[in-house]
């Protein structure tokens, strides 16, 4: 088996770095709507019934 040898940190290129501070944005944006979600979102309430039978 071979493995790639591991990179240092002053290693990295700038599609690495890119690619690293779009996932870091990613998981704050998740992590934002996520908390938004769990304290009750939109003003508007989501999804309402009519109340017609």
């Amino acid at each position: 088996m071979f493995f790639a040898p591991k990179k240092d940190k002053k290693d990295l290129d700038e599609d690495e770095i890119a690619f690293q501070q779009r996932k870091k944005q990613e998981e704050a944006a998740l992590k934002a709507a996520r908390d938004k979600a769990a304290k009750g979102g939109a003003p508007g309430g989501g999804i309402k019934k009519s109340g017609k039978k």
